[in-house]
Order: C-alpha cells, then structure tokens, then sequence
C-alpha cells in the first residue's frame, strides 16, 4: 500500500480583516468595473501588484465576473457563468478565486496597490432575497481573503453556491464547505 501525504495547496482558517467598502457608492476609493447581472470584464493586466503568485504560478492579469468569481487565465474567452462549477472542472474557467460563487446581480469594485489587491462584489442574489457583500484581499506574501461583510445575507447553499479556490489546469483546487456569514472571513494561506 503506497500513501501518499501531500499538504494542500492552501490552508484555509478564520481571517482577520473587517470588511470596509472599496466602491465609490460606499465612500470607498476603489474603481467601478461592472454594474450589471452577468457581466464580465475583459483581461486586465496588473500594473503596480506585480508580485503575486497564485498556485506557485506567477499571474499578470485577471477577469472578474459579478457572479462572485474572477479567473488569473488571461485566456479565458468565456461568459460571467451565473452557473457555478465544482472546483476542479478542467473546462474553463480555469485559475479561479470564488469568493461566493453563484448567480447574482451585483457591482464590482477594484483597488489595486503595490501590496495588496482588492476585489468587492456587492448587491443581490438573482431572486432578490438577499444581499451579498464580499471581497477578495490578495497580498504579496501570496495568501488571499475573502471576507464577507455586515451587509451579506445570503446563505451558502452547498448544492449551488462554490466558495473555493482552482488551480490553473482547472483540476484540482481547495472547497471552504463551512458556512459563510457577514462580519466573517477566511484566510487562504499557501502551503510553504
């Protein structure tokens, strides 16, 4: 009997950062790239956070959907996907950081400086029945946080909702299966 013991790419735990709006609409100085329900950027590349790694992988731009994701595969050519797919899925998007992955009209925010980068994501779910508030804090020493705030309602409903992180090939990643709520967030750091 062979065993093999390999640590995850990234351990998640509880995080520490509260959450505080990067949008203009919430005092924050960050910069509007969407305000709809299925949209999608095109590739931006990175111009002062320069130094992040994902997956081991050097990454130089990204693409973020206001269904709660974004991707680092600068190739993707795909839509906003309202439908999630299970970590792991080698169709694209591949590279993907799911915050709350799931269908949902929302705004998105970024803020880029040269040590850390922010995604923020706020709004509905699709149905209108909760609200949704969350980012994604990338720092240079290559962990990530999703952190969820004191606005966000909507419950994790394991049969639709991805939260989780995917590795470039699209086969393999890391799944937070706990519950999310506002006020919380989760600390992703990279295995050393």
């Amino acid at each position: 009997v062979d065993i093999d013991v390999t640590s995850p790419p990234y351990t998640s735990s509880i995080g520490s950062t509260s959450f505080a709006s990067i949008c203009p609409s919430g005092g924050g100085l960050g910069m509007q790239v969407l305000d709809a329900d299925d949209g999608i950027t095109s590739t931006t590349s990175f111009s002062t956070f320069t130094a992040f790694a994902y997956f081991e992988m050097p990454v130089s731009g990204y693409q973020v959907s206001t269904n709660g994701w974004l991707t680092f595969d600068t190739s993707y050519s795909g839509g906003s996907l309202f439908n999630s797919q299970p970590i792991g899925t080698p169709t694209g998007p591949n590279a993907v950081v799911a915050p709350f992955w799931d269908d949902l009209v929302t705004e998105v925010c970024v803020l880029e400086e040269a040590g850390r980068f922010i995604v923020e994501w706020s709004g509905t779910d699709f149905a209108g029945s909760g609200t949704v508030q969350f980012q994604v804090v990338m720092l240079g020493d290559r962990s990530l946080e999703f952190v969820y705030g004191p606005m966000h309602t909507v419950a994790r409903d394991p049969s639709f909702t991805v939260v989780g992180l995917e590795n470039q090939a699209g086969d393999g990643g890391v799944v937070y299966e706990m519950a999310i709520t506002g006020g919380n967030s989760v600390l992703w750091t990279p295995a050393p």
